[in-house]
């Protein structure tokens, strides 16, 4: 049993391994996104406009390459 079904109570979620990094994920995920974040490269990121009016600082960040992308048919992707 692993610790998403101990905390819930419910039968333990079936895990798969990534295609591309040593990872488990729910088997049945909407969608996955593999990769590496960089240690030794920041990226400038844009200023952005946030939900309270106000516009964030333009700043560096760590740098994340997607590897590979695997989705359900049809997956559900919530974004604003």
């Amino acid at each position: 049993m692993n610790s998403a079904s101990r905390r819930s109570g419910r039968e333990p979620v079936e895990l798969v391994k990534c295609r591309t990094i040593d990872v488990e994920v729910p088997a049945h995920a909407e969608i996955v996104i593999e990769g590496e974040i960089s240690t030794e490269f920041l990226e400038p990121e844009a200023p952005f406009g946030e939900a309270t009016g106000y516009v964030g600082q333009s700043e560096y960040g760590l740098f994340f390459s997607a590897k590979c992308i695997t989705h359900r048919k049809n997956p559900v992707w919530q974004a604003s």
